[in-house]
């Protein structure tokens, strides 16, 4: 199979990520790299299920080791389902619990959460709190 994505497959990434994926990052889609969330060589798929977006500096920070980010994907139960979660080196959390980025989903900051109403997305799921997701 191809490594690379295709073009159809990156316009298919702007209406899904819209830009780098990296919790905090806004760099948009245009300054991204294709990334393969289950990784190519690992016998990762090139399609747009199994691609994500990732700008030069956090594309490269991904890796197999524990002093390394991963990444996976949301399952259909999860509040944002089909996102990509980064999951930190253990220096960072010795958990490497997976957090979204949020900055290029605003509609997510009006969501109620379930820890207190306040508009933004719940701890669980803002890359901004402590222990999120």
């Amino acid at each position: 199979s191809k490594r690379l994505g295709t073009t159809d497959q990156r316009i298919v990434l702007y209406a899904k990520d819209r830009g780098c994926t990296f919790p905090g990052c806004s760099s948009p889609g245009y300054w991204s790299q294709t990334h393969h969330v289950n990784d190519w060589a690992d016998g990762g798929d090139t399609n747009a299920d199994d691609l994500t977006f990732g700008c030069e500096t956090h594309h490269a920070l991904v890796g197999p080791r524990p002093d390394q980010w991963a990444t996976t994907r949301t399952g259909p139960d999860h509040r944002f389902p089909g996102r990509t979660l980064w999951h930190p080196p253990t220096h960072i959390d010795p958990t490497r619990a997976g957090r979204l980025n949020h900055y290029h989903h605003p509609m997510e900051y009006l969501l109620r959460d379930s820890d207190g109403g306040d508009g933004a997305p719940g701890n669980d799921d803002d890359p901004r709190k402590p222990g999120a997701a």
